[in-house]
């Protein structure tokens, strides 16, 4: 997970299409709508249900550090990147209150031997752990050619170019490229009045 996310953050041309595809999902927002009219537009919109007016009052403050469109995107990232996103849904009774991004990286799976997931563990780099139950945690796969509790990202499908591409820039920049300018042309010249070298 580590490597996915060092070559993310390393190569431009795998951060920009994850960055413009979040951007480009969560450009309106999350708004709850009616659906069920045939848009004719002639029919009454009944007044929504509790429990969407919980969720919309759950989206309209998601958690004290993010909005909707912040959550989402990073949920997209992660999803991008690692083929797998976690959230975190805090519960007082039985409504959700609030709803947090869990790195997935740090984030496991606890499993029975058939694969149904029991609850989920996250192990901070500091080594703090923290033991969710599977209501606590909303987790969403990509498809995988194997399907089982994780997906396969586009990322880690393009690791292996974008590691070389990683290597060819980090051999480049190793390399240092010396003009000498001349001031005539001649043998060993560039043919304008310059030479280049390589040490």
């Amino acid at each position: 997970m580590q490597e996915l996310y060092e070559a993310y953050i390393s190569c431009p041309w795998a951060w920009a299409p994850v960055q413009s595809i979040a951007r480009t999902i969560t450009a309106g927002g999350l708004v709850t709508e009616w659906a069920a009219d045939d848009g004719e537009g002639d029919q009454d919109i009944p007044d929504k249900p509790d429990s969407v007016l919980a969720l919309e009052a759950m989206l309209e403050f998601v958690n004290p550090q993010q909005n909707v469109r912040q959550l989402v995107r990073n949920f997209i990232a992660d999803l991008l990147v690692f083929g797998d996103a976690h959230i975190e849904v805090v519960w007082v009774g039985s409504r959700p209150v609030a709803v947090y991004n869990q790195d997935s990286p740090t984030t496991t799976r606890s499993r029975t031997s058939t694969g149904v997931i029991t609850g989920y563990v996250r192990v901070t780099d500091y080594g703090d752990r923290v033991e969710f139950k599977p209501a606590e945690i909303i987790h969403v796969t990509l498809d995988a050619a194997r399907p089982g509790v994780t997906g396969l990202s586009p990322m880690r499908a393009a690791v292996g170019p974008v590691t070389t591409w990683l290597t060819f820039l980090l051999r480049q920049t190793k390399t240092t490229r010396r003009v000498v300018c001349l001031g005539r042309t001649g043998e060993g010249s560039n043919g304008a009045g310059c030479s280049a070298a390589e040490s």
